[in-house]
């Protein structure tokens, strides 16, 4: 039977504010362990209480940078598919941008990857695998140096966006981290739906080839494979060569902001741990 009056919530979860310096702090995880508690028959709460925890303990240990993009990403979908917002706000257009001050275009437009379905899916599913993987791979205690690629990426993308005139740009964001990790990976194999064995550094050329299939332009991929081939050749070949210098250098301003931001997330995890 359903309980006719809610229990008590959470000790200090009484507004639900997180790391407030005038309330005190509580995580979002207790709240749903809570909720599913009140509000499900007893037979189903520990099934999904059970559930919930895991998929919050495992959202928590998501690198920062791919928790933050993968989750603006699925949260934008989210938006447009519920008709809060639709893709008209969201489309890359330097002429609302400069005109009309729509900046926010410059970032929207790398977010959304389409409504729900097969293809929106297939993008999440790679933008979360390779994006982590990079994180906690080459970029492990990198955050600020991972950011920059980012950014980098970015600026590019919407350099050749203007000239290429696209108008959403996450799927070659996408695309070039798989070819910078492919770039790093070169001996690891790889199986693409049981059809297909080859190296590492061949994925961005099958995905191109796979979208080709499915009726796609490959300008998009192709843009993601040049940028991710620029910031490739500039951070870990061109370094390496007689006389060579590194030109991606990360500024000083964004390591003490990450620093800033570690210091941040730690101090909160202590907080949680002793709830």
């Amino acid at each position: 039977m359903k309980a006719d009056v809610a229990p008590p919530p959470p000790p200090h979860c009484d507004w639900l504010w997180c790391g407030s310096a005038s309330s005190p702090r509580c995580d979002w995880s207790v709240f749903w362990v809570w909720f599913c508690h009140w509000r499900l028959e007893p037979s189903v709460s520990g099934g999904a209480i059970m559930a919930v925890a895991s998929l919050l303990e495992e959202y928590r240990r998501m690198p920062s940078i791919t928790r933050a993009y993968t989750s603006a990403c699925v949260l934008t979908t989210a938006a447009v598919q519920l008709e809060f917002i639709t893709p008209f706000q969201l489309y890359f257009n330097p002429d609302l941008i400069v005109k009309k001050y729509q900046v926010w275009r410059l970032l929207t437009n790398f977010l959304f990857f389409g409504p729900l379905g097969f293809s929106f899916l297939f993008n999440m599913i790679f933008l979360y695998r390779y994006c982590r993987m990079l994180e906690e791979g080459s970029f492990r205690g990198r955050t600020a140096d991972f950011l920059l690629m980012f950014i980098f990426g970015g600026f590019l993308m919407t350099l050749f966006g203007i000239f290429a005139s696209l108008f959403f740009l996450g799927q070659a964001f996408t695309i070039m981290l798989v070819y910078v990790w492919s770039r790093r990976n070169p001996f690891v194999r790889m199986n693409f739906f049981g059809l297909l064995n080859f190296q590492a550094p061949f994925l961005p050329w099958v995905l191109m080839g796979f979208s080709l299939l499915l009726g796609n332009s490959v300008i998009v991929d192709l843009l993601g494979i040049a940028v991710g081939h620029i910031y490739y050749f500039l951070e870990d070949v061109f370094p390496n060569q007689p006389g060579g210098v590194r030109l991606l250098v990360t500024p000083r301003f964004l390591r003490h902001g990450v620093r800033l931001r570690v210091k941040i997330l730690y101090l909160q995890l202590r907080n949680w741990e002793q709830l």
